[in-house]
């Protein structure tokens, strides 16, 4: 008997999603300034962790939850694009993200730079972004570690996985005798309270006024 309420309990949130799951959903774009992805979501505190867990598990299921949540919330697409307000093209939507607020915050004295070569141009790896200082020539790499949090814990397969390819990453900037890149992590790239900081900070030390 217990076992059959909750099996109904799940379907029922599956195929109607709560209101107020619908509604958390929502306000976490809101934050953002875009519809996170069911994975963002397992990194944007305990509510988004628990939309993911309800939700997040295959994309059959994801999608059935946007679709409710966007007849709620008309403003709200079901499927969020990597492609910039102006038109850039980025390699994810975490990517897309911290692009965004870059921009946002960039004054004419720094230049952006997406998907630069890491060192020679003839290499097959390219940074996610770089920050140039004018006035100075300073510069520094940017990194968006989308699929881990800063804690280094995994917390799907695919993030096990993921660690391989960044250590690698990484290694391509020692070779190319670079500095080590600015890491911003998943956990804090969906965190609308600690990203612009975050940002501000890698803005302020490039020109020199950081603490």
């Amino acid at each position: 008997m217990f076992k059959s309420t909750v099996t109904g309990q799940l379907r029922s949130s599956w195929y109607h999603p709560y209101k107020e799951d619908r509604r958390l959903y929502a306000e976490l774009a809101k934050r953002l300034s875009l519809a996170p992805t069911s994975y963002m979501t397992l990194h944007a505190g305990d509510s988004g962790a628990m939309l993911f867990g309800r939700y997040g598990a295959d994309s059959a299921t994801w999608k059935r939850f946007r679709e409710q949540v966007s007849l709620d919330y008309p403003g709200l697409p079901i499927w969020t694009s990597r492609i910039a307000e102006d038109g850039q093209v980025l390699c994810s939507v975490p990517e897309r993200l911290v692009y965004e607020s870059f921009r946002a915050i960039l004054r004419a004295d720094i230049s952006l730079e997406v998907h630069p070569y890491v060192g020679d141009s003839r290499g097959d790896r390219r940074a996610d972004f770089r920050l140039t200082h004018e006035p100075s020539n300073r510069n520094v790499h940017i990194e968006v570690a989308g699929r881990i949090a800063r804690d280094g814990r995994p917390r799907t397969p695919r993030e096990a996985s993921y660690r391989r390819y960044l250590t690698a990453k990484l290694e391509a900037y020692a070779a190319a005798g670079l500095a080590a890149p600015a890491l911003i992590f998943i956990d804090e790239v969906c965190r609308p309270e600690v990203l612009p900081v975050l940002l501000h900070g890698i803005v302020a030390d490039l020109r020199g006024t950081g603490s």
